[in-house]
């Protein structure tokens, strides 16, 4: 439900060349995921999630006709999360 999580990205692609940045955000106190990222390459970098709600960063690669989409996570902090602080599916 991408009403309850500050940064969603939705079906962007499945070429790495043409991947999403989310870099140098702060989440503080959210309801639900802080990031969530579905079928979409993407590079997450030097994030501040603090109490994000559920999870801090929820990768879905489920799906798509090439398999997951290509994504890196570095030098993010993530603290109290109530779920995982990163889940990837796929």
């Amino acid at each position: 439900d991408n009403g309850t999580c500050a940064i969603f990205l939705k079906q962007l692609g499945d070429a790495s060349s043409n991947a999403s940045r989310v870099e140098c955000n702060t989440v503080t106190k959210g309801r639900g995921d802080a990031v969530m990222i579905e079928k979409s390459p993407v590079h997450l970098s030097a994030n501040h999630l603090q109490m994000p709600g559920v999870r801090g960063i929820w990768i879905d690669g489920r799906g798509g006709n090439s398999g997951m989409p290509e994504f890196t996570i570095t030098d993010n902090q993530i603290s109290g999360a109530s779920s995982t602080g990163i889940e990837v599916i796929g």
